[in-house]
């Protein structure tokens, strides 16, 4: 018995570092495709500056709110600005099918948000897979 179990940990050891490897380069490969189209303009507040990945399993999304600055910002506008923000885009992930590969492999999300003087706003962070 115990060589049978030592036997299919062995056949799949190998495996689940594979599976990582693979998530890593997808999210790369996504990475590099929307970097060669940015930055590009979301809407007429909000410029999207570059992506980018950590870790095996976590994209990032870097943006910049192009008329504001931090300054004119209190810390309860802030974290209105989050929850907004946030929300909003926890509902679009969890509703549309194109972001179903993030979801089936629970790759994390980060949310970065800079001001007009690229001062850092807020950000935000959720997990696809737990939507």
């Amino acid at each position: 018995m115990r060589k049978i179990l030592l036997i299919i940990l062995l056949l799949y050891v190998p495996v689940l570092p594979q599976d990582n490897e693979r998530i890593a380069n997808v999210l790369k490969d996504e990475s590099h495709t929307l970097n060669e189209i940015l930055p590009t303009m979301v809407d007429e507040e909000t410029r999207l500056d570059m992506t980018y990945t950590i870790n095996d399993n976590t994209f990032i999304y870097s943006y910049t709110l192009i008329n504001y600055d931090k300054e004119d910002f209190k810390a309860q506008d802030i974290k209105a600005m989050i929850l907004y923000m946030k929300n909003s885009t926890t509902d679009m992930w969890r509703t549309d099918p194109e972001f179903v590969y993030y979801r089936i492999n629970k790759v994390n999300l980060i949310y970065k948000y800079k001001d007009k003087y690229g001062k850092h706003l807020f950000e935000f962070a959720f997990n696809a897979g737990e939507l």
